[in-house]
C-alpha cells in the first residue's frame, strides 16, 4: 500500500536546488550537502532561514520564498551555529541556577521536617487551597522519582545505596533526579514560611556577591523560576533559542529594583526574551560567573559578526531582545 503526501522525500542535491532557486548562493556544494545530511535540512534552513527571506511591508515572508541579496548558505548555517553555542552557554548557567535551586529547597525543607520521608507527607506543604493543585502534582512526582528510583533493574544507584544502607531516600537525594519543572512544583508546595526561606537565601547569596542590600522576594524568586524553567525546556529540546521569548509577563518593577540601566523597565509590553533572561541570572549567579556568561556570549557575537554577509549581527540582536551597542553595559546591577 502507497500512501500520498505534501511533504514527499527529497534529496539532498533536490533539496540544494531548490534553494539556489530561492536565491540562495551556496559556494561548496559537497560542503552543503555534508551540512544537510549531519544536521537535517528542517533543522538549519527551516529552523534559521526567516532573517535572511525578503518580507513584504507588513513584515511577512514573500509567497513563493526568496533569500534576500547575496544570502549564502553559510550565513544560514553560521546563525544555526551560533544558536547552538548560545544555548550552551546559557544552559550552563541556568543548570547552575537549578543546582542551587535543588540544594536550597531540600536543606530548609529537611531542616524543618526532618523525619524520614517528610517530603511524601501532605500535611508539611502549604495548606492555602490555591496551592493544592501544585501540592498533589508534587507529591505524585516525588512518589514517582521514589518508587523508579529504588528499582533494583532501573534505577539510580545513589537512591538504590540509601534504601538498602540507610533505609530511607533523603529529599537532598532524590531532589538530584528532579527536573526542572517538578522542582518549580516543590518551590510551589511550600508553605510560605519556607519560601521565605528560600527567598532569603537567595537574597543572602545576592547581597554577598554584589554588594546590595536589595532582598529577593518570594514573588520575585518564583518569576525567576517560571523564567529559567521555560527557556531551560527550550535547551532540553535542542530548539531554536535566540529569539525566542515568553508570552509570560513579569513584573517589570524587578529590572528597576536591581539594575541601573536595564532597557527591560522602559517597556512594560516587552516580552521576556533572551536579554530578560540574561539580566534576571545576575540575581541567581555569582558576580563572577555572571561576567564569564556575558563575555562568553560577546565573544560568540563578535566572532559570528565576521561571518554573517548578508544582515549582519545587529538584526539578530534585535530578534534576541538585545540593545545593538554596548548591551553589556545594559546589565548594570545596583549596589550599595
Amino acid at each position: 500500500m502507497t500512501y500520498s503526501t505534501d511533504k514527499p522525500f527529497t534529496s539532498l542535491d533536490a533539496q540544494l536546488k531548490m534553494l539556489k532557486n530561492r536565491g540562495m548562493k551556496i559556494d561548496n556544494t559537497d560542503y552543503a550537502r555534508q551540512v544537510l545530511l549531519n544536521n537535517n535540512y528542517y533543522s538549519v534552513i527551516n529552523g534559521y532561514k526567516d532573517p535572511f527571506l525578503r518580507k513584504d511591508g507588513a513584515g511577512e515572508a514573500l509567497k513563493p520564498e526568496m533569500f534576500i541579496h547575496k544570502t549564502t548558505f553559510s550565513d544560514v548555517y553560521t546563525l544555526y551555529g551560533f544558536d547552538r553555542d548560545l544555548r550552551n552557554i546559557v544552559l550552563n548557567y541556568l543548570l547552575i541556577f537549578e543546582s542551587r535551586l535543588k540544594s536550597i529547597i531540600s536543606y530548609e525543607f529537611a531542616q524543618k521536617f526532618p523525619d524520614p520521608y517528610s517530603y511524601l507527607n501532605i500535611v508539611n506543604y502549604s495548606n492555602d487551597i490555591g496551592d493544592l493543585s501544585n501540592v498533589l502534582k508534587n507529591l505524585k512526582n516525588l512518589s514517582l522519582k521514589l518508587n523508579r528510583g529504588r528499582n533494583e533493574r532501573y534505577g539510580k544507584p545513589s537512591i538504590i545505596h540509601y534504601v538498602q544502607q540507610h533505609t530511607h531516600v533523603p529529599l537532598w537525594v532524590l531532589v538530584n533526579t528532579l527536573t526542572f519543572g517538578e522542582i518549580q512544583y516543590l518551590y510551589d508546595s511550600l508553605d510560605q514560611n519556607l519560601k521565605e526561606k528560600v527567598a532569603r537565601d537567595f537574597s543572602e547569596y545576592y547581597k554577598l556577591h554584589w554588594k546590595s542590600s536589595e532582598k529577593i522576594d518570594t514573588g520575585e524568586l518564583k518569576s525567576l523560576i517560571i523564567v529559567a524553567n521555560l527557556f531551560r525546556n527550550v535547551c532540553a529540546h535542542d530548539e531554536r533559542f535566540y529569539n525566542y521569548s515568553l508570552r509570560t509577563k513579569i513584573s517589570k518593577s524587578l529590572f528597576s529594583k536591581y539594575y541601573v540601566n536595564n532597557p527591560m523597565f522602559d517597556d512594560l509590553e516587552k516580552p521576556v526574551d533572551l536579554f530578560a533572561l540574561i539580566s534576571l541570572l545576575a540575581l541567581v549567579l555569582t558576580r563572577k560567573q555572571f561576567k564569564a556568561m556575558t563575555y562568553s556570549i560577546n565573544s560568540l557575537i563578535e566572532k559570528s559578526n565576521y561571518k554573517l554577509k548578508s544582515i549582519g549581527i545587529g538584526k539578530v540582536l534585535d530578534l534576541m531582545g538585545f540593545p545593538e551597542i554596548q548591551w553589556r553595559e545594559k546589565i548594570q546591577v545596583k549596589s550599595d
